[in-house]
């Protein structure tokens, strides 16, 4: 699976876990729902604030809760 695929089910797993629709989830990150749409489908990557933003939307604690571990780690 590519890198943008994992992110985006990482994205879609945190997301649900905060309980939000893609809908809430791309307004609070300030950002639209197809662009949201599109970071679950692994379709687009996203930037630092976006990532930033999602952070705060998820209520975690740092963006780096965001990003799936690399291909072949245990």
């Amino acid at each position: 699976m590519n890198e943008l695929r994992r992110l985006g089910k990482k994205l879609a797993e945190c997301r649900r876990e905060a309980n939000l629709t893609q809908e809430k989830a791309a307004e609070l990150a300030g950002i639209t729902l197809r662009f949201y749409q599109d970071l679950e489908a692994g379709k687009k990557a996203p930037s630092y604030l976006t990532l930033l933003r999602l952070a705060g939307a998820y209520r975690i604690k740092s963006w780096d809760q965001l990003i799936p571990p690399a291909s072949g780690s245990k």
